[in-house]
């Protein structure tokens, strides 16, 4: 919250959650619970220079004015964005996805927060697009978590796929071997027939089906 004081509890607070930049929002008395009144972001970094005991708001900080983008935006345009330097207190790897981009960016400019009708749907980062792009998961050295859960999940879906295949080939060579027995059983039951067939007194009857009488 913009009115949040920047006491020890607090401040250790924003830290453990990991990310470098924390949006920062405006209360709203009739709806607590609403976060859309976005008045800019807070780089974490900034906090090395508060003492806890100074009672100090997140307001008496400077707030970064992040870039407020369409939904339709590319993605490739919004890489080269982010990577356009920093103007003063505006820009930065973060940005705002609004469906009027254009009414957000005017409120945030006139150092007010987000209206309700700049329709906030969103946050987007470099890492965000990098990632959506390259299909695949950027970590960095607070994401060691995920990583540790991502390696968790890797290892029990191949552990799985390894189980898959085995069943295959098991099911493939029982059904080898139950072809290889059918035959050998027929191989032999045609032997026993042709042996019995041979013996004196057992002459093998034919029939000729074309003889009516």
């Amino acid at each position: 919250p913009y009115d949040m004081m920047l006491n020890e509890r607090n401040i250790v607070k924003i830290y453990s959650s990991g990310h470098s930049r924390i949006p920062v929002f405006e209360r709203d008395p009739d709806k607590p619970k609403d976060i859309t009144h976005l008045r800019g972001v807070l780089l974490s970094k900034q906090l090395i220079v508060v003492n806890s005991s100074d009672k100090r708001s997140v307001a008496s900080l400077p707030i970064y004015i992040p870039s407020c983008v369409s939904p339709r935006e590319n993605l490739v345009d919004c890489i080269n964005m982010f990577q356009r330097p920093s103007s003063g207190s505006r820009g930065g790897h973060m940005a705002l996805v609004c469906t009027r981009p254009k009414i957000a960016k005017a409120a945030l400019e006139a150092g007010k927060p987000l209206p309700k009708n700049a329709g906030l749907l969103g946050i987007i980062t470099m890492e965000d697009a990098l990632e959506e792009l390259l299909q695949e998961e950027i970590y960095d050295e607070m994401d060691s978590h995920e990583v540790h859960k991502h390696r968790i999940a890797k290892k029990a879906f191949n552990k799985w796929k390894r189980f898959v295949s085995r069943k295959k080939e098991s099911s493939q060579v029982n059904a080898v071997s139950g072809e290889e027995r059918l035959s050998s059983v027929v191989e032999e039951a045609m032997a026993r027939s042709a042996t019995v067939a041979s013996e004196p007194g057992n002459d093998a009857v034919v029939v000729d089906i074309n003889n009516e009488s």
